[in-house]
């Protein structure tokens, strides 16, 4: 049950050389998947080496392009075969190895992994009584050309090269006694039968689809005839099986792109709620400085009253400026965190924008203190911090990293305990390479 693709290794690699690879090579630039049609598909071996071979050959960033490999024979019972065949051990050898890991095991024989199998169809097919798939770039005849008659042999070649698409090929692994039409094929090798269509358009007549034409008839018996019809209500169930399984394969394909689309949509969804409670974070604490500092003023003339000082003496005056300045920058501050909400297109591609510039992490650090310590009685204490610390860092997205850090520590520690935030350089190779801040509480966590 060796077919011969398998038993002549020159044409395997004639085969996978010169044929699909320009198939291939040719289709690379193109959406449509690749077409080939196995006529005569015997024990199944050569439609499933044939789909070894395309899959080994198909560049690595189109490895999973589909392709639809049809398989035909005119006997239901070579189809049943080929839907189940396996390669036994001692055929391994003949392909190659390349193409091992596309091949399962099982026992002392290897068959298809399933997603390669999936692409094979098989089906029952008279080559002078039904039409040739369409739209093919490459047609492998096994069937034995050589029963049918010189006439019918032409009508045969008349439909494949209507089938094929240009510059198509047609391989023939069987003989026959009349040669395909030179104005529709051109012979491209002299070691094998290998013809590709040429640019001549096939008229319709050529093709012998008219009510008047049939094939010679042949006298049957009653048992034959009876056998006929069964065989024809199985290649009708055959092939309906076949559509259906085409069909699955359809609907399961788009199930898993909608199911792939679901989790993309629930994914994006829970971006959106961390973005919504990161953005609702951040814009509380300068809301928060906002009121706190509004309030103090609001009670700056009752306490200068209560206490008989004028409401311009230079302290009072210079407590309205650090305030009023205060307000001006949390006001920016809730301006940039706007910005940021409203830009969906950078939380779309999972990426903060950062803008760099000199910023003095010491004066950054010591401002953000100054402002928790407005909100809270708790103690803050900056330790080990130099005069300024400068360097080339977005200054927003340090402040809310810092702010964020002081914040969890203020909320996650007992309310007697204190704070302490360190400030210092990291040396590398004698020389300060990078600033580290770091934030300590007496906290569970």
């Amino acid at each position: 049950m060796t077919s011969l693709l398998l038993q002549r290794t020159s044409l395997l690699v004639f085969l996978q050389e010169q044929v699909l690879a320009p198939l291939i090579q040719q289709s690379a630039s193109s959406t449509e998947c690749l077409r080939i049609w196995s006529i005569g598909c015997q024990a199944g071996d050569e439609a499933s080496t044939l789909a070894l071979l395309v899959q080994n050959l198909l560049p690595a960033e189109s490895v999973e392009k589909p392709i639809n490999l049809f398989a035909t024979d005119a006997d239901p019972a070579a189809i049943s075969r080929a839907r189940d065949f396996r390669y036994p051990a001692h055929l391994l050898p003949h392909l190659p190895e390349t193409v091992h890991h596309l091949l399962k095991a099982n026992a002392s024989e290897y068959q298809l992994d399933p997603s390669l199998r999936r692409q094979i169809l098989f089906g029952s097919h008279a080559l002078l009584t039904q039409m040739p798939f369409p739209h093919l770039d490459l047609i492998r005849c096994h069937d034995s050309l050589a029963d049918f008659t010189p006439v019918e042999q032409q009508i045969v070649f008349n439909r494949l090269a209507y089938a094929l698409s240009p510059q198509g090929y047609l391989l023939l692994i069987s003989s026959a006694t009349s040669k395909p039409d030179a104005a529709y094929y051109q012979r491209v090798s002299g070691m094998f039968p290998l013809f590709q269509r040429t640019a001549t358009a096939v008229p319709v007549q050529s093709l012998k689809w008219s009510k008047q034409w049939s094939a010679p008839p042949r006298s049957q018996s009653p048992l034959q005839e009876q056998n006929e019809i069964r065989d024809a209500y199985l290649e009708e169930l055959q092939t309906t099986l076949e559509d259906r399984e085409m069909a699955y394969q359809e609907v399961n394909q788009r199930y898993q792109e909608l199911e792939q689309a679901y989790k993309d949509l629930e994914q994006i969804h829970l971006l959106k709620d961390d973005f919504l409670s990161l953005m609702s974070h951040e814009m509380r604490t300068p809301l928060t400085v906002l009121l706190a500092t509004a309030q103090l003023l609001q009670r700056r003339p009752i306490h200068a009253q209560q206490e008989g000082t004028p409401e311009n003496d230079p302290i009072s005056q210079k407590r309205i400026t650090k305030s009023l300045a205060t307000i001006e920058q949390q006001a920016l501050q809730l301006s940039r965190l706007l910005t940021e909400l409203l830009d969906a297109a950078r939380l779309r591609s999972d990426m903060f924008h950062l803008t760099p510039s000199s910023t003095d992490v010491v004066k950054l650090v010591r401002e953000i203190i100054t402002q928790q310590e407005m909100l809270t009685t708790r103690r803050i204490r900056l330790v080990n911090a130099l005069e300024t610390i400068i360097g080339i860092w977005d200054g927003m997205r340090l402040e809310q990293v810092v702010r964020n850090l002081l914040t969890n520590a203020l909320k996650y520690s007992e309310p007697s305990t204190e704070i302490v935030m360190t400030l210092r350089y990291r040396f590398v190779a004698g020389q300060a390479r990078e600033a580290l801040i770091s934030v300590e509480d007496q906290g569970r966590g």
